[in-house]
């Protein structure tokens, strides 16, 4: 797979995650064990960067390495909208590699219809209803904060546990450090907790989110 296609692949398989991930991330992403990341990383499968205590890891390399082992990981489904056609970034590669990918399934949506558009025309969370999705999957959820309010609803209504979806509180986010104090909800600190969390555990969060 070429490098344009692999930076294409991470923003849409695992759009809710930063592009530099912790090994806590690195483990919801690939759902392994602690152990088993760390192996992982130690032998070079995964690539990460210590800085103070703290690994930090490429993105582009958890898709590395998902790409190289999909009979690990099944089926991809991915639900990809925007408000124009284009705003669907690296479109043309989508159409001709992405749904040419075994294993990976690609729905593309646009708010309105426009000209040189056949695709499907209609919002994120009433096509994801449409598209019926079995409930036996993890979801990933990222976009404005409206449409993740609508998709997470969507979700429940369809059947999905809030133990099967993760998304992103990133936009609380400031330091990016722990270092200083403005995102932290509760006892969690946004940039060194999350920023992303499973949909159970944001329901823990105090109600000042």
């Amino acid at each position: 797979m070429k490098k344009g296609e692999l930076r294409e692949l991470y923003q849409m398989m695992f759009p809710e995650y930063p592009d530099i991930v912790t090994v806590k991330e690195l483990r919801e992403m690939l759902g392994i064990s602690r152990k088993l990341a760390y192996k992982l990383i130690d032998y070079g499968y995964i690539h990460a960067v210590k800085i103070g205590t703290t690994l930090k890891i490429p993105k582009i390399s958890v898709i590395n390495y998902v790409m190289d082992n999909r009979e690990n990981y099944g089926t991809v489904d991915i639900l990809y909208g925007s408000r124009s056609k284009e705003d669907l970034v690296g479109l043309d590669e989508i159409q001709n590699e992405w749904t040419k990918d075994k294993g990976v399934n690609v729905y593309l949506t646009i708010d309105r219809e426009q000209p040189e558009w056949d695709g499907h025309v209609g919002f994120v969370p009433s096509y994801l209803k449409e598209l019926e999705f079995s409930v036996d999957k993890t979801v990933l959820v990222c976009g404005p904060p409206i449409m993740i309010k609508f998709v997470l609803a969507a979700l429940q209504e369809m059947g999905f546990e809030k133990t099967q979806v993760y998304t992103t509180l990133e936009l609380r986010m400031k330091c990016g450090i722990g270092k200083c104090g403005r995102c932290n909800i509760g006892s969690k600190y946004v940039c060194k907790d999350g920023p992303v969390f499973r949909c159970d555990e944001v329901d823990e969060l105090p109600d000042e989110y």
